[in-house]
């Protein structure tokens, strides 16, 4: 759309409106005016949709990040640990092969010396 010679560029589209009519009758359709303020709107309204979406589209990815990190954390942990329990099993089976056989030894030597239970 162009403006016709004598209108002033600047301020609200209805005042650049009134001021065209005002200097030429082609502005002085009122819906022309209004598909003008529709559009101006729908604009507006889709350049808000839209940041709005990019912001959550972006707290989204942050999420995930923060997500996939605290995950990779708990597997880790998860492995730290698996490896301590391994560790803790082989001693705890050391421990009950050597309470046996010193079990056996002392039971052998209560023998010899001839006390009973």
């Amino acid at each position: 759309m162009t403006l016709p010679e004598g209108c002033v560029v600047g301020g609200s589209r209805l005042r650049l409106a009134r001021e065209c009519s005002l200097n030429n009758r082609s502005f002085s359709n009122p819906k022309e005016v209004s598909t003008n303020y529709l559009i101006e709107l729908l604009t507006l309204l889709g350049a808000f949709v839209g940041s709005a979406f990019a912001l959550v589209r972006f707290a989204l990815t942050q999420n995930k990040a923060v997500t996939d990190r605290f995950v990779t954390y708990l597997e880790q942990a998860l492995s730290r640990q698996e490896e301590v329990n391994a560790g803790f099993k082989s001693a705890i089976d050391g421990l009950t092969l050597n309470v046996r056989e010193n079990s056996a030894l002392l039971q052998k030597l209560a023998e010899r010396m001839g006390v009973e239970r």
